[in-house]
């Protein structure tokens, strides 16, 4: 069964209606070339900007809606380059750039190991 990505899932799973479509694809589209880094064989969105959608399983899907998690948490909500933040008693810490990177390589060696690459 496959899944659509498109702008208004980031934004509804993310629960920020205040990042633009266009951000928000930048932010999946990042993901997705992150992954394919490391040989997950993702297709890129089409379309233009503010409606571009693709089309994945869900297991492609969980892989890019995780990498796109901590894309958006460090370039979008932490652009500061601020490593750690805390209101009270919540703490949050943020993946430096060699952890993402290694997310990114587990994820695809994931995808790949289990067959989903698509070319």
């Amino acid at each position: 069964m496959s899944e659509t990505l498109n702008a208004a899932l980031l934004q509804a799973e993310f629960a920020d209606t205040s990042i633009s479509a266009t951000n928000a694809e930048v932010v999946e589209m990042g993901a997705i070339r992150l992954l394919n880094t490391f040989g997950a064989g993702l297709v890129q969105m089409t379309g233009s900007a503010g409606t571009r959608t693709g089309t994945y399983t869900s297991a492609q899907m969980g892989a890019i809606m995780a990498m796109a998690q901590q894309i958006y948490a460090k370039h979008f909500k932490n652009a500061s380059g601020v490593s750690s933040s805390s209101i009270g008693q919540v703490n949050r810490s943020f993946m430096a750039d060699a952890e993402l990177l290694a997310f990114a390589k587990t994820l695809a060696g994931q995808l790949v190991g289990r067959g989903f690459r698509r070319s």
